[in-house]
């Protein structure tokens, strides 16, 4: 058998509406990638009983897994399983298990049940009951000779359950002789652009295949993405190893962490194992320092004039100013003042704008145990992400003085 290749249908007209944000299918592929099963198609449809049928119609014809979540409840516009056993051409019988877990539910709770809850006691005829801890809407399992079609309910908490404690054991039962191994690294990377990190590893990428390599993009980070498969969990990570190698032989000094860990994580980090004095001046809208987690490392101004109020002797002259010469000294006094052998400022000025978009000029001073370093950035966009652009620049200078 080739791979396992699952396909996943959210069903619910609140989705395709956009009332309510999709995590259940992010979080069953997650679950599925670490058995080795991939998930190349998702699809979000409403509660329409010739659309779901359709989906469902191509999706037998090309995945060996498909899951649905949503459209098991009790509501007139509840129609997953009326439309599963039409496609299938099953009857919908009631289960006794179901129903008393679902009468219990309510008497649990001092709740009296309304008649229409018991069609979710109803599933196709010859299907697997997937149990629900936590709520009312079973889920079900119809095994074909090519495919299995599992069947969930939409709200997100039970997905996970029922993906964890039923989904996920059943697959990897059903499936031993043919699931893979997975592994996953991602390398984040600062202070580079992702089109120059194409040019420096596209090839790379353009060729792999196991592992897989690609790129995806933030305003904190970019991260690269390398998925191994193999049999054997060691093939896996050796295949991760060696592709690891060439990256960071190409890009290796804009990576400063893996997985999850932010930037402002691994400053901090750094800063306490070699028992570093810091203080940051946050002149983009505390974003900085909302980077670091930390408010007491910091303090967050509007306007360059604030600093001049503790320093009045140095001048700020908006005829003849240099950010680079100003910086110097504020970030030097600072460091006196308050004896910190780190201090890092940034300010930033509004060139245009609009409702929309902003020019914006950043200025970023480093006082690293008494040097100073300086830089300036010009920016357009999101203001938001603007200033988040200008944390991760900031924070990536600290860095390459830090590690």
């Amino acid at each position: 058998m080739k791979d396992i290749v699952s396909e996943i249908i959210t069903i619910g007209t609140e989705i395709t509406l956009g009332k309510i944000i999709d995590t259940n299918s992010a979080f069953i592929s997650q679950e599925l990638i670490k058995i080795g099963i991939t998930t190349p198609i998702k699809s979000s449809v409403d509660d329409n009983f010739k659309r779901i049928s359709q989906l469902l119609n191509h999706a037998i014809k090309r995945s060996n897994v498909i899951i649905t979540t949503g459209g098991l409840g009790p509501t007139e516009d509840d129609i997953t399983r009326n439309v599963i056993a039409e496609v299938f051409n099953k009857k919908l019988v009631l289960h006794p298990e179901i129903l008393g877990h679902i009468e219990s539910f309510f008497k649990t709770r001092g709740y009296s049940m309304t008649e229409n809850n018991k069609r979710q006691a109803y599933i196709p005829e010859g299907a697997i009951i997937i149990p629900n801890p936590i709520g009312t809407a079973y889920g079900f399992l119809i095994e074909m000779d090519s495919y299995l079609i599992f069947s969930l309910p939409g709200v997100p908490r039970e997905v996970r359950l029922m993906v964890k404690n039923f989904v996920i054991p059943f697959l990897e039962k059903r499936f031993s002789n043919f699931l893979s191994f997975v592994e996953i690294r991602e390398l984040n990377l600062a202070g580079i652009s992702e089109s120059k990190i194409d040019h420096l590893i596209g090839d790379i990428i353009k060729k792999s295949e196991n592992p897989s390599i690609g790129l995806q993009t933030s305003d904190r980070r970019i991260k690269i993405r390398i998925v191994a498969k193999s049999h054997a969990r060691s093939e896996a990570i050796e295949l991760i190893k060696n592709a690891e190698r060439i990256i960071i032989d190409r890009v290796g000094k804009h990576i400063f962490s893996e997985g999850d860990t932010s930037l402002g994580e691994v400053v901090k980090k750094l800063i306490s194992i070699n028992k570093l004095d810091f203080l940051v001046i946050d002149g983009i809208k505390g974003v900085l320092i909302n980077s670091l987690n930390d408010i007491q490392l910091g303090i967050v101004i509007s306007k360059l004039e604030e600093l001049s109020l503790l320093f009045p002797d140095v001048k700020l002259n908006p005829n003849s100013f240099d950010p680079k010469i100003y910086g110097k000294e504020i970030t030097l006094k600072m460091a006196k003042r308050f004896s910190k052998e780190i201090v890092l400022l940034v300010t930033a000025e509004s060139k245009e704008k609009d409702d929309k978009t902003e020019k914006m000029k950043v200025y970023i001073t480093l006082y690293f145990k008494g040097e100073t370093n300086f830089k300036e950035y010009n920016f357009q966009g999101d203001p938001q992400q603007n200033c988040e652009r200008a944390a991760t620049l900031a924070l990536f200078l600290l860095f390459k003085r830090l590690r």
